[in-house]
């Protein structure tokens, strides 16, 4: 077959853009440091990449999560560390008044000071964070802890505390120490999906069909109650009638509970709960006690969310390197592939020369 010069010419051309063509692509990547613009440009790397991409979408969000929670908590340390405290204080009080040399009038300004631990102490079980009440259990949107304004006890989103702890026939009572039980029921557990968009669950919802991946979900939350205890022992049931008991002189039942009469529980259904039992001075400090097993809880929670964020950090940086891998070039290494790609379109025009037959308008020219 003959080659004509219009055939070489042809060819030439579409040699020379296609160097051209590499020339910009090269240049290209110098000045946005990618290795690619389009997936097609690269489709195994591109499939790679997006996968990554897909990864660290998920730990990024994770992380969100985690810091959601890290910030619940935090905000639980607080409300709980300064029921912690008023425990505290109120068993200094109690042991100050308990003491037979006080006239009427210190106990009386020491029941004052109780009063105002008590009122305090309510406060800090309705603390909020973002609108969201701490220690409500399931309910975070409205008030949990209020006091009936008839008998004087503290109600838990309408139940009273007091009674969360009595049997149902008023029979074979069994006194509540928070620091041994744990009140937990369903209705009190919030969980997080830590993987997923941040949302709350109760744990009366169907985890295992609601959830991909179950051991995901982390329980966020500290019931008040399980501060505070529940039944006679509660802590602001504790204080009420210590405050009581300070104000009618009834200092017996401070150390030991012997009768009933009055002073300490006024309804007859529960005559006998406290017969024989320790004193108002030892339950305030099982309940004191109870109030640090609860911070405790919260410290071993918090640790666990800060090793979360830490292992999530390792994992997002290795994914960041992954991602700068497959879809960054080096400088150097992009100069480097477009000097070479300019070495090559300039060979390209200089052959040119050599190939291009002369005319005869050059030959005229000459």
């Amino acid at each position: 077959m003959r080659i004509t010069n219009g055939m070489m010419m042809r060819k030439y051309g579409r040699n020379l853009n296609i160097n051209l063509g590499r020339m910009n692509h090269t240049s290209s990547q110098i000045e946005s440091g990618r290795r690619f613009m389009r997936a097609s440009e690269d489709p195994v790397r591109a499939l790679k990449a997006l996968q990554v991409r897909r990864n660290l979408s998920a730990l990024n969000q994770y992380t969100s999560n985690i810091e959601s929670v890290d910030l619940w908590l935090a905000q639980t340390e607080v409300a709980v560390s300064a029921i912690k405290s008023h425990a505290d204080k109120a068993v200094d009080l109690v042991l100050q008044g308990r003491n037979d040399t006080l006239a009427p009038e210190d106990r009386f300004l020491i029941a004052t000071s109780l009063r105002s631990i008590r009122e305090a102490l309510l406060k800090d079980l309705n603390s909020q964070v973002a609108g969201k009440y701490l220690l409500g259990g399931a309910n975070t949107k409205e008030v949990p802890f209020t006091v009936d304004p008839d008998t004087g006890e503290l109600m838990f989103n309408g139940e009273s505390v007091f009674e969360m702890g009595m049997p149902e026939s008023g029979a074979g009572y069994t006194s509540y120490n928070p620091a041994v039980h744990d009140f937990e029921s369903m209705e009190t557990r919030i969980y997080i999906d830590l993987t997923g968009e941040f949302q709350l669950r109760n744990e009366s919802e169907d985890l295992e069909e609601d959830l991909v991946d179950k051991s995901t979900v982390f329980n966020m939350h500290v019931p008040g109650i399980d501060v505070i205890g529940v039944g006679p022992n509660n802590l602001y049931n504790l204080l009420s009638r210590v405050i009581y008991a300070f104000e009618s002189e009834y200092i017996s039942g401070v150390d030991r509970m012997t009768d009933i009469d009055g002073p300490i529980i006024e309804d007859d259904a529960f005559d006998g709960a406290f017969i024989g039992g320790d004193g108002l001075l030892q339950r305030l400090q099982d309940a004191q006690l109870g109030a640090l097993v609860s911070l405790i809880k919260v410290g071993e929670k918090s640790n666990f969310i800060t090793y979360l964020h830490e292992r999530n950090g390792e994992y997002i940086y290795q994914a960041e390197v992954m991602q700068n891998k497959l879809e960054t070039i080096p400088p150097d290494e992009a100069i480097l592939m477009f000097k070479m790609q300019d070495y090559v379109y300039k060979a390209c025009l200089q052959m040119g020369t050599y190939i291009f037959q002369p005319t005869l308008m050059d030959y005229i020219k000459r």
